[in-house]
């Protein structure tokens, strides 16, 4: 029998210390910037401060057989969205493997975590020899992360109920919307230092609007974002940060500067989660320019366009390597194109004349519509 051990939030680093040289081991944090940043207080507590958020937590778990801990698991159940339960790791150690007990411990964390609230599962991946053992246990292929990363899902046993959330607003961090996932991996590969740096900041200002959900409160402008001329080698210009805080919570501090170093380094041209072949890199590109004409057709039009005929050479082209240089990047007519559209939501969102809320009985009613035509038929 596989039991499963609940680590307290006082007991993280006793944790982290031995999942920290499992990773280490097993070859998945190999450069000396990740072991640094991965080893690193503030990243531990960023860990704490997620185990102690409510709800939403993380969880970090021993798997147990006849009172040896044999491996162990991190995960977050979110309960505010539909109850999926995200795998960040999952690991037997080395001298329990190849004796079956991989799927005997899914089994009890799929157990343990659905009492918790879990209806279904979802985990990336970077090894696709992993997959199989994933598909064994019940998890389908479900595309690409926006860092190129193999995302799987096993998928709820019962029928969920269908829910509606309004896109408030294309700032808004809570949301993950594709659109700002999808530009904020293409700005990768900004062609210049300066462009660049200017996503950068665009990524940490998200992330720090977040952080009144996320941390203690502090006043609006104690963290206040710009970038500036740069004296360091190889830099126009960078992001600069004024942070003013007076008695404030060191670790919810650790988890905020935490968090913008995450920002920074998920722009990392040279981190190994940024590998993604050209085909799937061009089609995203393709997507992002798709959403923001998209966008445009709603604020302006009021209409909804999916048959784009008039935009498909564009589109066919992006997706097709019309834009990408022989390296990699993409060529500065792309983000041209990129950042006029940029603009033009920008200002049609300040200008549109659509109500700020939608009017959600009448969206119910539509799904509930919707609903009865795919039943009939």
């Amino acid at each position: 029998m596989i039991a499963i051990e609940e680590i307290p939030v006082e007991r993280a680093d006793e944790f982290w210390a031995i999942q920290f040289q499992y990773l280490v081991d097993d070859g998945m944090v190999v450069t000396e910037e990740e072991k640094a940043y991965f080893s690193s207080p503030g990243y531990r507590g960023h860990l704490e401060t997620l185990m102690r958020r409510r709800p939403d937590q993380l969880h970090m778990i021993y798997f147990v057989r006849d009172g040896v801990r044999i491996g162990a698991s991190q995960y977050c159940t979110y309960k505010t969205e539909d109850g999926k339960c995200f795998l960040i790791s999952f690991c037997l150690y080395p001298e329990h493997r190849c004796q079956g007990l991989g799927k005997r411990c899914f089994a009890a964390l799929a157990e343990h975590a659905g009492a918790q609230g879990a209806r279904y599962f979802e985990l990336n991946t970077h090894c696709r020899r992993s997959m199989r053992f994933w598909e064994s246990v019940g998890f389908r292929y479900n595309g690409y992360d926006e860092a190129g990363s193999i995302l799987l899902c096993r998928p709820p046993e019962e029928r969920l109920p269908l829910t509606v959330t309004r896109l408030a607003d294309l700032e808004d961090p809570a949301l993950g919307w594709q659109l700002r996932r999808l530009e904020n991996y293409l700005a990768r590969n900004a062609p210049a230092q300066s462009e660049r740096e200017g996503y950068i900041l665009k990524s940490m200002e998200r992330t720090a609007a977040d952080f009144s959900h996320k941390f203690s409160p502090m006043e609006l402008g104690s963290v206040h974002l710009y970038t500036a001329p740069s004296s360091r080698e190889g830099f126009e210009k960078e992001v600069f940060a004024d942070i003013n805080l007076s008695h404030y919570p060191a670790r919810d501090l650790a988890g905020v500067l935490t968090d913008l170093s995450k920002a920074i380094n998920s722009f990392d041209i040279n981190h190994r989660n940024r590998k993604k072949d050209e085909v799937h890199l061009n089609k995203h590109a393709m997507h992002l320019i798709r959403l923001l004409l998209t966008c445009l057709d709603i604020l302006e039009k009021e209409e909804i366009i999916t048959c784009r005929e008039a935009d498909l050479p564009l589109l066919m082209g992006i997706r097709q390597g019309e834009y990408m240089q022989e390296d990699g990047s993409f060529r500065p007519e792309f983000f041209e194109i990129l950042s006029d559209l940029e603009k033009r939501v920008e200002y049609a969102k300040e200008n549109t004349s659509l109500p700020t809320e939608s009017n959600q009985d009448r969206v119910e009613e539509l799904v509930m519509e919707i609903n009865e035509m795919a039943i009939r038929t």
